[in-house]
């Protein structure tokens, strides 16, 4: 058992650079167990940057905007985004969340005179037992859900720290990604000086799970506003009660594949049955419903992710459209190939600029510094191509 252990150590760590690459992730580990709350904003603007600079660089290079230009529409475009958002989109769902909550014993009367019908519509397959017990088991007091009201009135009251919290949240962190994409270059410059000259490992490692999770968050991003827009749109048009609360929640749902669709679901079968009945025009919006979810599991998830993470439809299908499946599909064998033979061969394929290091090179060869720019490389996100 030790000797397998003591091989593997060999082989994938007995070079200076698969060192510094374990050193890297057990440190960027504990600084996220231990420091999480500190770094919580950093990390947030990070990402908040890796979505931002998606939209810079077409600017940049199809319609030959300056960097500066670029940058400077787009954020503005998020800030724009950002507002509509917190003066349009979160009240509009606070209301309906609070008209839910006072429509509530009414939606349950509702739904309890629609139960005592069924045993006489299908007498062989519901009894009117089974309906008392149902009816029995869902019955909520009035007063308790004024109760209710008043509790969350108070843990808001509690919780104004958090709710501050907050609030600097939303102002620090576009401020933070402000910073990191103008000053990319000098970010870059100085992440340089404090990394170990040997790094070419650890520079491959990063550009390929750079390119893959960054990508992904786009992608999901790119996801969840499709089918909140399109899911909001089909109510619509039914006229369905608590459309945006409702579609709030679906486009969420698809963070957590298939247990958020399924969870979802139950709030828009409720209200659409007691807002129209066993009726067909009940059958026709979950129908529109059920094709969103179809279409999104099944055509746009596999379309939109086999762009953005570089894999075929085939797999991100069978990686089941989740974090883990894509990006370990993703990532798994790019990290494979670049720690499989140590740091002989390092990044077979891309032995151009950093990722051309190896171990038989001497410390402070241009292979093991890795050149200028090496943990910016070409790809979109907040270390990108320095010369942008």
């Amino acid at each position: 058992m030790f000797g397998l252990m003591r091989d593997w150590g060999r082989r994938y760590f007995a070079d200076s650079q698969a060192a510094v690459l374990l050193l890297f992730i057990i440190g960027a580990l504990l600084a996220v167990i231990f420091l999480g709350e500190i770094f919580a904003p950093l990390l947030a603007g990070l990402v908040l940057a890796y979505l931002l600079e998606a939209l810079i660089q077409p600017l940049q290079r199809y319609l030959r905007f300056p960097r500066w230009l670029a940058l400077s529409t787009v954020y503005l475009g998020f800030i724009g985004a950002l507002v509509l958002i917190i003066v349009w989109l979160l009240p509009a769902v606070s209301r309906q969340l609070a008209q839910l909550l006072s429509d509530l014993p009414a939606i349950l009367q509702a739904f309890h005179q629609y139960l005592y019908t069924l045993p006489t519509h299908y007498p062989t397959i519901i009894s009117q037992q089974t309906m008392d017990n149902l009816i029995s088991n869902t019955n909520i007091d009035p007063n308790r859900i004024a109760s209710v009201g008043q509790t969350l009135f108070s843990v808001s009251l509690a919780s104004l720290p958090a709710i501050v919290t907050a609030l600097v949240y939303i102002l620090l962190v576009p401020l933070l990604a402000l910073f990191f994409l103008k000053d990319k270059v000098q970010l870059i410059a100085w992440c340089q000086h404090i990394f170990p000259r040997d790094r070419g490992l650890l520079v491959c490692v990063w550009r390929d799970m750079r390119a893959q999770l960054g990508n992904y968050v786009r992608g999901k991003v790119l996801e969840v506003f499709i089918v909140g827009v399109a899911t909001y749109i089909g109510f619509i048009v039914f006229g369905l009660q608590y459309a945006i609360l409702l579609a709030v929640l679906v486009g969420l749902s698809v963070i957590i594949p298939y247990v958020g669709m399924v969870v979802v679901t139950v709030p828009v079968v409720a209200v659409g049955l007691i807002q129209f009945g066993a009726s067909s025009t009940f059958v026709w919006m979950f129908l529109v419903y059920l094709v969103i979810q179809f279409l999104d599991g099944n055509v746009l998830v596999p379309i939109l992710f086999s762009e953005v993470v570089n894999l075929h439809p085939v797999a991100i299908t069978a990686a089941g459209g989740s974090f883990v499946g894509a990006a370990f599909a993703g990532v798994a064998p790019e990290f494979r190939k670049t720690t499989g033979e140590g740091s002989q061969g390092v990044c077979a394929g891309q032995r151009t600029g950093a990722c051309a290091a190896g171990a038989g090179e001497p410390r402070g060869s241009a292979g093991a510094s890795g050149g200028g720019s090496e943990l910016g490389g070409d790809g979109v996100g907040i270390s990108g191509a320095s010369g942008s």
